[in-house]
């Protein structure tokens, strides 16, 4: 993918969307606004991968064929400016409530509440997350039909990828737990079905929390280890934040310092060689 500057806009949820998460014509004007304006590379919000995925009211949502043709007016809207835009996917795992996804029950590795909402989540069984894999896989290929530049694994900010990856939340004791390349074993497979429905040639990026910023959550010196595995996987750039929704941890106050999270993101650089992006305060 070849961007015309180095500008990128990071995900940030609008709830422009209808709420059976299909384009309004609002979501598609807020984005080709973002191009006009001069960025080079947008990424968007969170799509659900399933109904019942979102974290929000009004995000949008590709997983349905029906949704594919509103979404690529967001696309074409996009490219007349010259700019690319990748398309964020996610399950928001525990981090939701069942009043917002039609009563259904939150879901999560294992049957640990997120702080925020003391929801007790259903712990996912081995045929669900294979489910679940596939429902990515699917997802990812209706950002490629629908026109999209590439497409962004979400697995930071605590959602269900990153709730695999935490020891703080993931207490499973079969082969989704436990040891690091355990807990690893999700987001694997996740990327390796992504791969092969989307093509060899369609950019894989994957976003990924520097740190969680709790106690006995993930630290630094883990997240360096999984982005070797992700470059190894074969994604094509990794997306830097930090924290969890859950602890309140992901938008920084405007008492941290600017680019508070770059020396987090050099460090994570140092030990791959695919392009590293990062967010958190650079606004001056």
């Amino acid at each position: 993918m070849e961007i015309k500057n180095r500008l990128a806009v990071s995900p940030m949820v609008t709830n422009y969307c209808e709420q059976d998460g299909k384009a309004s014509d609002r979501f598609v004007a807020y984005h080709e606004e973002k191009a006009r304006g001069g960025w080079g590379l947008i990424l968007t919000e969170n799509y659900a991968i399933t109904p019942d995925a979102r974290g929000f009211s009004h995000v949008a949502g590709l997983y349905e064929d029906a949704q594919v043709a509103g979404h690529a007016r967001v696309a074409d809207a996009v490219h007349k400016h010259g700019a690319k835009i990748v398309a964020q996917m996610v399950h928001s795992g525990r981090q939701t409530n069942h009043r917002m996804n039609t009563g259904v029950q939150v879901v999560a590795p294992s049957a640990i509440p997120c702080p925020d909402n003391q929801e007790i989540p259903h712990e996912l069984t081995v045929a669900e997350i294979r489910q679940m894999v596939s429902r990515f896989g699917d997802t990812a290929l209706r950002i490629k039909k629908a026109g999209f530049d590439g497409v962004e694994i979400q697995g930071g900010h605590g959602y269900l990828i990153a709730e695999f990856l935490s020891p703080y939340v993931n207490k499973r004791v079969d082969e989704y737990g436990g040891i690091l390349a355990n807990r690893l074993r999700f987001p694997r497979e996740i990327i390796q079905d992504v791969r092969a429905k989307v093509g060899p040639d369609f950019p894989i990026f994957f976003r990924i929390s520097s740190h969680e910023g709790m106690p006995g959550g993930r630290k630094l010196q883990d997240t360096r280890a999984i982005v070797m595995m992700l470059a190894e996987w074969g994604v094509d750039a990794i997306d830097i934040t930090a924290g969890t929704y859950g602890d309140g941890y992901t938008v920084p106050s405007m008492a941290e310092e600017h680019a508070w999270n770059v020396d987090s993101a050099a460090e994570i650089k140092k030990v791959v060689s695919i392009p590293v992006m990062i967010v958190g305060r650079i606004n001056d």
